[in-house]
């Protein structure tokens, strides 16, 4: 395993970051309770010239605390959050790539990676019981994004798409939870993944 996936993983325990289940569904059924708890944390990140700008929502009554951790060079040691609402955070990019790890409770992670001049664009929000994942290209060429999920499921799909348009996809979650990685073939350095959970107050498990 790579020190930085390595590093990623234990950031992410240590903030409550979900781990996959392997109870039968029986097992979870007879388990599933109701339970909101009092935030919604969520972030996406857009490239702006050579810094990335992050942003940080929250729908919950409650602040979030997040932790962004930088493997690309970016930051000279990981920063801390707290959010009511929502803020913006600029990041200089001081190289032409870069890497980055959001962590939030309850298992919420938000993964972004690509490079300087990137014309992918991917932002995420709770709808109803799934997330709903919006897809924007901002370049002169097709571009074509390919969504496989990481837990909850085996599932894979593509979208393609001209120059200057934007797609919307409902992603099904499983009991509020979901794990998501979004790769575009035309940059391959580009990489978003999304994990976490739907707070609904719906029946739910630990994930």
């Amino acid at each position: 395993m790579s020190r930085r996936r390595l590093l990623a993983s234990s950031a992410g325990v240590a903030a409550g970051a979900a781990v996959v289940s392997v109870l039968p569904p029986s097992v979870h059924a007879a388990l599933a309770r109701p339970v909101r708890l009092p935030y919604q944390p969520e972030a996406s990140a857009k490239l702006h010239g050579r810094r990335l700008r992050i942003d940080l929502r929250n729908s919950g009554d409650a602040s979030v605390r997040f932790a962004l951790y930088p493997y690309g060079g970016e930051l000279p040691k990981p920063r801390r959050f707290d959010v009511g609402r929502k803020t913006k955070v600029d990041i200089a990019l001081p190289r032409d790539a870069y890497d980055l790890v959001l962590i939030g409770p309850n298992g919420f992670r938000r993964e972004f990676a690509g490079a300087v001049g990137g014309t992918a664009e991917v932002e995420s929000e709770p709808h109803g019981d799934d997330l709903r994942i919006s897809l924007n290209n901002t370049g002169k060429d097709r571009l074509t994004f390919t969504f496989r999920a990481l837990a909850y499921g085996a599932r894979t799909r593509e979208v393609t798409f001209a120059k200057g348009q934007s797609r919307t996809v409902h992603w099904h979650t499983r009991q509020g939870w979901y794990d998501v990685e979004v790769t575009v073939a035309e940059q391959a350095t580009f990489r978003r993944r999304l994990m976490g959970h739907v707070e609904n107050g719906k029946p739910s498990v630990t994930g």
